[in-house]
């Protein structure tokens, strides 16, 4: 999914009323309800019925607005602290405040400066111990920083975060949807709904630290009204719309054998559990079958943890050679493995005598990476078969360089890597990428610090070896797998809490 600018996106809209005919009240009523389905989600997590919505002047106000009167009808407990004056209203907002007041809302005028600074900490009806906040102050309009009554409920809600969680309107108040720069105060998100298209500020590493989990949804603006006004920029965002039109649903008269079987190779002594998290992560993205070949403390994790799995011993040179590699539809090679002469056997072998797609990650990469250097080169391919999943420091044994070089540069090194290694590489980390060679890198704004644990690479290994044993390409496997990890990790975040995640946590929590 491409970017776009806040004019751009502006154009798009008022063309879409004046030129198509299309009811912008309507727009923003679409735009309010979707917000309203997510906060749900964010109440549910956060076991609250309380959501305090803090409205502007503006048609942000307006969308919040809306997403207020669509929970109070869900029935929900919904206070809406008003910026300005309801007669200060025009437009769509004001349409939306009727709505509002028509259907019983509770609300509260917050309009000067001193009621932000005085009041609203001292009324508990307001200032509730834990509740979802909805951010519509600011929309993508902004040009200079927040004054003000607009500044003062910025750091109000930053101030609630830590009992409850921020939902931005289209973007985090405060923030520059243009270049992600905030100018003053600006609010803290744990989850940010855009409409339409992400915008062009979002790129920047300042802006992703404000946004949360993002999502991106469509509220009817008709693509050819905003495709031409998109930004071509080096990478493209991988989000929501592109993940359901890669996905279908599964068929009535379906069974196992219709949704591959995943080889997964891993484990040892020392790393024994590593591989059975990768077979979790391989279940739960949906694969028919998988089979584990691991040492035997592996086994016993296994029938713990994912009885489904059928276990293949590898104890020997010969039970792992035995395998016929090529039945099955993927293989998920190197979590807890090690490096030894077998495994860089191994490693040769499957690159070289297999044609069945490979998910390479933690020592696997580490052999590959010794193969290159050694003079190995791979063989051009216009559809790779061969998926790399290496954080910065296994990116800089691959491509000859520092990790400092690696994280300096994300974009050039993902490509890199691609090119290289002629594969698919997903780039691991705070905004991970993924290329294919000679293409451009797609981004994943989903994850967070939380999932800095161990095992959680293990598990999107798993997952992107489901997907592609279900018959996905490369590519698409390692776009789908990515964000629905990151995805899942940021609503574990939010039910758990970042310092309390762990790998099982997500891998149980998969959804597709």
């Amino acid at each position: 999914m491409k970017w776009i600018s806040g004019q751009a996106l502006r154009t798009a809209e008022r063309r879409a009323v004046e030129e198509r005919g299309i009811d912008g009240y309507r727009l923003m009523c679409r735009a309010g309800a979707i917000v309203a389905r997510l906060v749900s989600y964010l109440a549910r997590f956060s076991e609250t019925k309380n959501i305090v919505v803090v409205a502007g002047h503006g048609n942000n106000g307006g969308d919040a607005m809306i997403a207020a009167r669509c929970l109070h009808e869900d029935g929900f407990r919904v206070t809406v602290l008003m910026t300005c004056l309801p007669a200060v209203l025009k437009g769509y907002a004001k349409e939306a405040w009727s709505d509002l007041h028509a259907a019983g809302v509770s609300f509260r005028v917050l309009a000067t400066l001193e009621s932000w600074t005085e009041n609203v900490w001292m009324d508990i009806r307001v200032f509730p111990r834990n509740a979802v906040i909805i951010d519509g102050l600011l929309g993508i309009g902004l040009r200079d920083k927040p004054q003000d009554v607009i500044e003062a409920a910025i750091r109000w809600i930053n101030g609630v975060r830590s009992r409850c969680r921020v939902c931005s309107v289209d973007i985090p108040s405060g923030m520059n949807s243009d270049t992600g720069d905030c100018p003053g105060e600006a609010v803290q998100a744990d989850s940010t709904v855009t409409f339409s298209r992400p915008k062009k500020g979002f790129l920047s590493s300042t802006a992703q630290e404000r946004l949360g989990h993002l999502e991106v949804v469509d509220i009817g603006l008709p693509d050819e009204l905003v495709e031409p006004l998109e930004s071509d920029e080096a990478v493209e965002l991988i989000a929501l719309p592109e993940i359901i039109r890669m996905n279908s649903p599964r068929p009535h008269d379906a069974y196992k054998g219709m949704f591959g079987h995943v080889l997964v190779i891993g484990g040892s002594k020392l790393y024994p559990n590593a591989p059975v998290m990768t077979c979790m992560g391989a279940l739960r993205s949906g694969a028919g079958l998988v089979t584990l070949a691991g040492c035997e403390e592996s086994r016993f994790a296994l029938g713990s943890w994912v009885p489904e799995v059928i276990f293949r011993s590898s104890q020997t040179e010969t039970d792992l050679f035995g395998l016929a590699f090529d039945s099955y539809t993927s293989v998920a090679v190197g979590p807890g493995l090690g490096v030894t002469p077998v495994v860089e056997k191994l490693i040769t072998h499957l690159l070289q005598k297999t044609r069945t797609r490979l998910i390479l990650d933690a020592d696997a990469l580490t052999v590959l990476a010794g193969m290159y250097h050694n003079g190995w080169r791979p063989e051009p391919s216009g559809s790779p078969r061969i998926v790399i999943t290496p954080h910065p420091g296994e990116a800089a044994r691959l491509l000859g360089c520092g990790s400092t070089d690696i994280q300096k540069d994300r974009i050039g090194s993902v490509r890199l890597l691609a090119d290289r290694y002629q594969c698919v590489a997903v780039l691991k980390g705070a905004g991970s990428l993924i290329c294919e060679p000679g293409g451009k890198p797609w981004l994943a704004i989903a994850g967070n610090p939380g999932m800095a644990t161990a095992g959680s690479g293990d598990v999107l290994t798993g997952v992107i070896a489901g997907l592609a044993a279900k018959n996905f390409g490369c590519l698409n496997a390692a776009q789908i797998g990515v964000w629905i990890h990151g995805v899942t990790g940021d609503f574990v975040a939010i039910e758990r809490g970042q310092e309390t995640m762990t790998a099982m946590m997500i891998a149980e929590r998969l959804k597709l």
